[in-house]
């Protein structure tokens, strides 16, 4: 069984190991920058720190909306800091009854970030392992936070 936060992105529910998600809060004013990946939205200020914010449609492989004022952002922890990730809805936090690996033909980025299925109450959620993606966001974030200065991207502004 696993403690998990149920989330909706395009009608599809998603789940993130709650022990990763730090808070979850209305969308917030993201600089973009210059660059940068399709689902790397850009910058947010949390408190004086730089947070990458980062939609979950285009990890797998969805359109994003242009008006996504309604959403929210997931803000999880990872080795290299903090990390939000947009969701049209929170559901809320739920434990799993049982939860099973699953595998996906590999045509989009989601093969790599979904972990399993996850029972939860209402019916199943995808279960999302967020260290590939955080690991490739580090990756290409080194260096290029505002705060810091430099690296392959700029602000667009």
């Amino acid at each position: 069984m696993s403690d998990l936060l149920v989330v909706r992105v395009a009608g599809q529910r998603l789940a993130l190991d709650l022990g990763v998600v730090v808070r979850v809060l209305p969308m917030l004013a993201v600089e973009p920058v210059h660059g940068a990946p399709e689902a790397v939205l850009g910058w947010a200020d949390l408190g004086g720190q730089p947070v990458p914010i980062l939609a979950l449609r285009p990890l797998l492989g969805l359109e994003q909306p242009a008006d996504d004022l309604d959403h929210r952002i997931v803000v999880c922890a990872h080795p290299e800091g903090l990390v939000g990730l947009v969701a049209d809805e929170v559901v809320g936090p739920c434990v799993a009854t049982a939860e099973r690996a699953t595998t996906l033909e590999d045509r989009v980025l989601a093969a790599e970030i979904i972990r399993g299925v996850g029972l939860v109450p209402g019916g199943a959620a995808l279960v999302l392992d967020l260290r590939p993606t955080l690991g490739w966001l580090a990756d290409l974030l080194v260096g290029a936070g505002p705060a810091i200065g430099g690296g392959p991207w700029s602000p667009t502004s």
